[in-house]
C-alpha cells in the first residue's frame, strides 16, 4: 500500500470512529428530547456507522464506545449534580 494510501485509510478510520462517537454522545444527551422517529433514525446512523468501522477493522475501537455508552461510563458519564448554594 502507498503511503498516500494508508494515510487515506487512515483518515476514513479516524473519520468513522468520530461519526459513531458524535452520534453516540447525541443520542446519549439528547435522546430523551428527541421523538420516537428521529431516535430510530439516530439508531440507524449509530448501527449503519458502526457497520463502517468494522469494515475499516476499527471495530474494537467501535464496541468500546458502544459499550461505555451502554454504562454511561467515560465519555457518556453524567457529571455529578451541583448542590445548591455551593
Amino acid at each position: 500500500m502507498t503511503d498516500i494510501a494508508l494515510i487515506e485509510t487512515e483518515n476514513w478510520c479516524r473519520a468513522s470512529l468520530q461519526r459513531l462517537r458524535r452520534a453516540l454522545l447525541l443520542r446519549f444527551y439528547a435522546g430523551s428530547l428527541l421523538s420516537a422517529s428521529d431516535r430510530r433514525l439516530l439508531d440507524w446512523v449509530i448501527y449503519s456507522t458502526f457497520c463502517d468501522c468494522q469494515y475499516a477493522d476499527v471495530d474494537s475501537e467501535a464496541r468500546r464506545l458502544l459499550n461505555e455508552a451502554r454504562a454511561g461510563i467515560g465519555l457518556f458519564g453524567r457529571p455529578p449534580s451541583r448542590l445548591e448554594g455551593t
